[in-house]
């Protein structure tokens, strides 16, 4: 998946919330609704029947004209249930009947941002005008709360960096180039999508281009880098141990990898950050198994028992997933602190020690640099 496109689903959690159950899947023609950065844990069993109801945002609704309002939770709703071009109307409607209203320019931006990337495949010139019109009303976002949270910075960030690739596709080199050094400076680190995004094919034999690239590479180590080490100076070691059954009824056991840097995913397919990171991992073991990684996916499904076997396997035949998987149980989940949601990703030394329970989507870089930081340590000589 593109830094686009999850940007924009991404965003989206800011209105919907992240902390709510996985909503069954949409209607054909229904945009998909957003994954949550941690699905929330339960029992293993059937997807809820019905969506979540919308979380409640903080602040006054948005004004849409003299003497009216609109109620922010009528633009979440139409978001949340698919009606995109609604919660897009909706949201121009709270902008422009108070322009400067942060709150305004915030809604208009994530429903605005989704409804472009849905755009983006079908009708390539009106997505690139409602991209530019998101960079727009980010920056100005950003210019009147002057301090920005994570979460909004990785908004303005991606929302130049999507003005960027809409100006590649219109052919618009030096205008592009320009909103890519403004997007590094806002935060933007993502050098897989640099490398890969066809948007910006246009730019690739630009030195200018390559130059910037050069910087996010190393921008993104260096920052991948500081945060796992700082993550994993802060994690306290816990118990931790599997002995369960793969999708061929072989045991799969922590103790059977000593000397391994392991890394446990505890997740399942219905759960859309559990397959966001899938790619992550599928990478990490081509490039480190010969290193001494090994990587084990704990499942926990939410269908039918009889069906579970059958549903994981396509998974992991459409997706290249080499390492294996196994059937996960609540026993072995309950070893696990504080459990809060899927993925949860358990990361154990050569010596067999949890190093870092990382709870959530993470991109590449950081599992990379966690893994690498890990490999690097020697394994102590058995007694």
């Amino acid at each position: 998946m593109s830094f686009r496109s999850l940007l924009a689903l991404l965003t989206l959690s800011l209105l919907i919330g992240c902390n709510q159950s996985a909503p069954p899947a949409p209607e054909k023609g229904t945009p998909p609704g957003p994954p949550a950065a941690a699905e929330p844990a339960q029992t293993p069993g059937p997807a809820p029947a019905a969506p979540p109801a919308a979380t409640e945002p903080a602040g006054q609704p948005a004004a849409t004209g003299p003497g009216k309002a609109i109620d922010v939770r009528t633009i979440v709703e139409a978001a949340q249930n698919g009606k995109m071009d609604e919660a897009v109307k909706l949201a121009e409607q709270a902008l422009a009947g108070d322009p400067n209203n942060p709150e305004a320019m915030m809604i208009y931006a994530q429903v605005a941002q989704f409804k472009a990337q849905e755009l983006a495949a079908s009708d390539r010139p009106k997505a690139n005008a409602m991209f530019l019109k998101v960079a727009e009303a980010m920056r100005k976002y950003a210019a009147l709360k002057k301090e920005l949270d994570p979460q909004e910075q990785q908004m303005l960030a991606g929302a130049i960096y999507n003005e960027a690739c809409a100006l590649a596709t219109d052919k618009q080199a030096d205008k592009a180039l320009v909103a890519l050094r403004e997007a590094l400076k806002a935060g933007f680190s993502n050098a897989e999508n640099l490398k890969t995004d066809s948007d910006l094919e246009s730019l690739r034999s630009n030195p200018e281009f390559q130059k910037l690239l050069e910087e996010v590479v190393a921008k993104a180590a260096a920052q991948a880098k500081e945060q796992a080490v700082k993550e994993m100076a802060e994690q306290k070691p816990f118990d931790f141990s599997f002995d369960l059954p793969d999708l061929n009824g072989k045991p799969v056991s922590l103790s059977g990898l000593k000397g391994k840097v392991v890394i446990a995913d505890i997740w399942g397919t219905w759960c859309p950050p559990c397959r966001m990171e899938i790619p992550h991992f599928v990478k990490l073991y081509e490039t480190y198994q010969k290193d001494g990684l090994e990587i084990v996916g704990l499942n926990y499904e939410r269908v039918p028992e009889n069906e579970r076997l059958e549903t994981i396997q396509q998974f992991v035949n459409s997706n290249n997933v080499k390492y294996p998987c196994v059937i996960g149980d609540d026993a072995t989940r309950d070893k696990v602190p504080d459990f809060q949601g899927f993925p949860t990703t358990i990361i154990i030394d050569r010596n067999g020690v949890v190093r870092l329970k990382a709870v959530g989507y993470h991109p590449y870089e950081f599992l990379e640099a966690v893994v690498k930081i890990l490999l690097d340590e020697p394994a102590k000589p058995q007694s």
